[in-house]
């Protein structure tokens, strides 16, 4: 089972908590999905596009929470949820030693570190449960995250050009990076 428990943090203007997602949470990150997809063209998917379930939320993160390779964790800030990253694995054997990664946050609480702090749990997580390698594709303009993932280890893989056709009918390019578990020599 991938579960990790409550982590606080003091934080500025209140407390930060960390922890698995429980199926209790999926009607929250429902919405909470489809209002940070609303608030950044940075993300592949629009909000209209995003059209899961309750049922099918409840069955994602049950799968999160009984795949030892897994993990899915959400981030409250003084009790609202603002932020979830998730290490996704896709289930074949030739990919076993490793997942993608993927991370949101509510705009109201960009640059506050809350991005900084559930990559810093999922990473240790992975670090000491078998990951080799983490992977995930940003929007090549979205400077901030690259920072962070770059601060994290996270190195350029390279670019999928022209990889989302915006509203407006540009083109922008993703870049693929990746984190490779420090205990393994590569």
């Amino acid at each position: 089972m991938a579960y990790v428990g409550l982590n606080a943090f003091m934080m500025p203007n209140g407390v930060l908590t960390i922890q698995s997602a429980h199926t209790t949470d999926a009607q929250e990150i429902l919405s909470f999905i489809r209002l940070a997809k609303s608030e950044t063209d940075f993300l592949a998917q629009r909000p209209e596009e995003f059209n899961f379930t309750l049922q099918q939320e409840y069955n994602f993160i049950m799968e999160k929470l009984n795949n030892t390779k897994e993990l899915f964790l959400i981030a409250r800030y003084n009790g609202i949820l603002v932020g979830i990253a998730v290490l996704a694995s896709n289930g074949l054997y030739r990919c076993r030693h490793k997942g993608q990664l993927g991370i949101m946050v509510l705009r109201n609480y960009w640059g506050q570190g809350i991005g900084r702090k559930l990559l810093d749990i999922l990473v240790k997580w992975a670090d000491v449960n078998g990951i080799i390698k983490i992977t995930l594709e940003v929007d090549a303009l979205n400077t901030r995250a690259i920072n962070l993932y770059r601060a994290f280890g996270f190195i350029e893989e390279g670019y999928l050009k022209m990889d989302r056709c915006m509203e407006d009918g540009r083109f922008r390019d993703s870049l693929v990076m990746a984190r490779f578990n420090p205990s393994v020599k590569l």
